[in-house]
């Protein structure tokens, strides 16, 4: 086949994941951008290339952030006040220097306007007017001020003579933070093979969640924690399951407390058999088998469960009766009973 290249969005990126073929198309991620997928198919084969995900996230200010008085909000905020801050978004704007803001916006001496964020960087703002004389520090573009440039949560408009006139919005691209989520499984426990990584990195939101099932002999008790650490919590599926899952907000490592053994209880002693009666041999029995309880023929293969009652139409041979597992507790030793098959006598006169 020809090889076929997946290149993410900007500001999106594909997850880490190892390099896999199936049916001889083999699925690589060359870069954090880039997934390609090259080879020979043996037999027709469906490929699914994983999501890129958003590393970043746009945000836009818009001439409605304030109406005070009817006047509109950016142009407000920039000519009569010293600072705007948007907490939802995590971006400050103050304003700083010895020049004057006119009613145009044109600056005598100096002036400032610094944008911070506190979440993330900043790899670009924009922002669109109406008409530009002077644009500062930054690209002029028609009527658009912008900036590229190194990411950063500080980025400052300046210049002497700066001119801007009719600010209808502001653009920012932030580049989210990533983290990273790192599981030590305990002992006794198996990931399940289609759930998450138990490392996860270059994270901007949730986690994929990852499963992981007790081995046998082994089980999560009801009151089975492991506490939350970056928001990423466990969760009890059931005695042979659990699930970690979350929303990092930072580097997160989870340790998980290894699941509890079973306890095996001992053999029963209880139960009783009864011999054959005719020469049919078919009518043998088993009493006290409780439904807490199993038997089963000791060339058999598998077990019959209890019922309570007694067992009847056995033929002769070895028994064997044992308490059922639990999902806490191991099946017990065997209680063997003998069957014995009818015996018949001729008495010689």
């Amino acid at each position: 086949m020809d090889t076929v290249t997946y290149t993410a969005l900007i500001g999106a990126a594909f997850p880490e994941f190892e390099t896999f073929t199936q049916n001889g198309v083999t699925v690589e991620r060359t870069s954090d951008t880039v997934v390609t997928i090259s080879g020979t198919p043996t037999a027709n084969t469906e490929i699914t290339v994983p999501d890129a995900e958003s590393s970043s996230k746009m945000v836009t200010w818009g001439s409605s952030i304030i109406n005070d008085s009817g006047r509109n909000g950016l142009e407000y905020q920039i000519r009569r006040n010293n600072s705007y801050s948007d907490t939802a978004n995590g971006i400050t704007l103050t304003k700083s220097g010895s020049g004057n803001v006119g009613s145009d916006w044109y600056t005598y001496g100096s002036l400032e306007l610094n944008f911070t964020t506190a979440t993330g960087k900043f790899t670009s703002i924009e922002i669109e007017t109406s008409q530009i004389y002077d644009g500062g520090n930054w690209t002029k573009d028609g009527n658009t001020l912008k900036w590229n440039g190194t990411p950063s949560n500080s980025v400052s408009l300046s210049g002497s003579g700066l001119y801007l006139k009719g600010v209808s919005s502001i653009n920012f691209v932030i580049e989210m933070p990533t983290v990273s989520v790192t599981i030590t499984p305990g002992s006794n426990m198996t990931k399940t093979t289609d759930s998450g990584d138990a490392e996860q990195t270059g994270l901007t939101g949730a986690m994929a969640d990852v499963v992981y099932t007790a081995v046998d002999g082994y089980y999560y008790p009801t009151d089975y924690s492991v506490a939350e650490v970056s928001g990423i919590k466990v969760t009890r599926d059931s005695y042979t399951q659990i699930t970690v899952s979350g929303t990092p907000t930072a580097d997160a490592a989870i340790a998980l407390t290894a699941p509890t053994a079973k306890t095996t209880p001992d053999a029963p002693t209880t139960a009783t058999a009864t011999d054959c009666t005719t020469a049919d041999n078919n009518d043998g029995t088993l009493t006290g088998v409780t439904t807490a309880m199993e038997y089963k023929k000791s060339d058999a293969a598998d077990w019959t469960a209890g019922t309570g009652s007694d067992i009847t139409g056995l033929v002769p041979g070895t028994y064997y009766v044992r308490v059922k597992a639990t999902d806490t507790t191991n099946a017990s030793g065997n209680q063997e009973l003998t069957i014995k098959g009818f015996i018949s006598y001729t008495v010689m006169e």
